[in-house]
């Protein structure tokens, strides 16, 4: 849900009379209190109010008790028994009634719409949609799709996972050297070297 806040609020009158009270560029703190409040308060369903205990975690300011003190100042909050109520709450947000009303409405107005796209004329939509039939899987051809695929293996190199490579490489000689790879491939490539050269 949302919470309606006039685009001319930060510059209202009693915004600048609460920072006032708090000391020079505490406009801020002034709107950080009051906004994480009615959110709050419009989150948890209060209908505008706003618990003691509550305040105190504000994470916003500092000191979010001293804020409220001069939020009622300047009549932004009234006090009340356990804490306070934002004033003219009533006014601009919903209460409990508004909101189970405008629910109701949605609600309504979506199955009126489900019930235009499915063409179900009140029916449940699952007689109008076809229903997926699971297909029983073949367990043998699952078992041979899992022995096709070779086996990966990898192989930590320098801080990286790489593929390992182990055995793909293919003593060229005629009969096999029988060198270690490094030394084939050097022996290979000295070869291939001396025989550009020639």
């Amino acid at each position: 849900m949302w919470v309606k806040v006039d685009d001319a609020f930060p510059e209202h009158r009693k915004v600048f009379v609460a920072a006032r009270q708090l000391g020079p560029y505490a406009t801020g703190r002034v709107l950080a209190v009051w906004l994480e409040a009615i959110c709050w308060v419009n989150r948890q369903e209060t209908d505008g109010i706003v618990p003691l205990e509550v305040v105190r975690t504000f994470r916003h300011d500092r000191d979010p008790l001293d804020v409220a003190g001069a939020l009622v100042y300047a009549g932004l909050w009234n006090p009340c028994e356990g804490g306070w109520e934002i004033h003219d709450y009533h006014d601009y947000q919903f209460d409990g009634a508004k909101r189970a009303n405008l629910s109701e409405v949605r609600a309504a107005a979506g199955r009126r719409g489900a019930m235009a796209k499915w063409q179900t004329d009140g029916k449940p939509m699952a007689n109008g949609c076809p229903v997926p039939v699971p297909v029983p899987k073949d367990q043998d051809q699952e078992l041979s799709y899992a022995r096709e695929q070779p086996p990966v293996s990898v192989v930590r190199v320098k801080g990286k996972y790489q593929p390992n490579t182990k055995g793909a490489w293919t003593c060229p000689h005629d009969p096999p050297c029988g060198l270690s790879t490094t030394k084939c491939i050097a022996q290979a490539l000295a070869e291939a070297k001396a025989g550009k050269d020639a």
